[in-house]
C-alpha cells in the first residue's frame, strides 16, 4: 500500500512521458503525393507551359497548406486530450491522497468530508477536464477536414489536367484553370 504521494508520482510522470512521446509524432500525416506538373500535358494545349505551372504551382501550395494546417490542428487536439487526461489524474491522485480510510473493528466511519480547497480542486479539474475533452475531439475533427481539403486540392489537380487536355480551344482552357483555382480557394 502507498503510504504517500511520492511513490506514485515519479511512475506516473514517466507513464506520461512514454504516452505523450509515442502518440503525438505518429498522428501526422505527411502530405499527399501531387501529380507532375510540368509533364504528362499532351494534346492540343494552347496555353503557355509557363501560365499552366503557375496556376497547378498555386492549388499545390494550398494543397501543403492545408495538410500543414491539418498537422497543427491534430497536435492540438493530441494536447488537449493529454491534458484532459493529466486532469482526471490529477482527481484521482488527490481522491486517493485525500480519501478517508474505512471504518475498523466497529469505529464511526469518518464522514468530515474533505477541505473546501481540496473540493474547488477537484471541481476546477473536472470543468477543466469535461471543457478539455470537447475541444480536443472538435481540434482534431479541424485537422481531418484540413487533411481532406487538401486530398481534394491533389484530386481537383488530376482532374482539371484531364480537363485541359479534352478543352477545345484556349478559352476552354483558361475556363478550367479559373474554375480550377475557384475551387480550390472555396476549401
Amino acid at each position: 500500500m502507498l503510504s504517500s504521494l511520492d511513490e506514485v508520482c515519479p511512475q506516473g510522470l514517466v507513464l506520461f512521458a512514454v504516452g505523450f512521446f509515442y502518440s503525438c509524432p505518429f498522428q501526422l500525416r505527411s502530405p499527399p503525393p501531387i501529380p507532375n506538373i510540368g509533364l504528362g500535358l499532351g494534346g492540343n494545349i494552347i496555353i503557355p507551359q509557363d501560365e499552366l505551372k503557375q496556376s497547378f504551382s498555386y492549388v499545390e501550395g494550398r494543397a501543403f497548406e492545408f495538410n500543414h494546417r491539418g498537422q497543427n490542428w491534430t497536435k492540438g487536439g493530441t494536447v488537449a486530450t493529454w491534458l484532459s487526461f493529466i486532469s482526471t489524474s490529477v482527481i484521482n491522485l488527490i481522491l486517493g491522497f485525500f480519501g478517508r480510510a474505512p471504518a475498523q473493528n466497529g469505529a464511526a466511519p469518518d464522514t468530515s468530508g474533505l477541505s473546501t480547497n481540496v473540493t474547488r480542486t477537484i471541481g476546477l479539474l473536472a470543468a477543466a477536464a469535461a471543457v478539455l475533452t470537447a475541444s480536443g475531439s472538435l481540434i482534431k475533427d479541424q485537422g481531418l477536414a484540413y487533411y481532406a481539403a487538401s486530398d481534394k486540392a491533389v484530386a481537383l489537380i488530376a482532374r482539371s489536367r484531364a480537363d485541359i487536355e479534352g478543352a477545345q480551344g484556349e478559352s476552354e482552357q483558361r475556363a478550367v484553370l479559373t474554375e480550377l483555382k475557384l475551387q480550390v480557394d472555396r476549401l
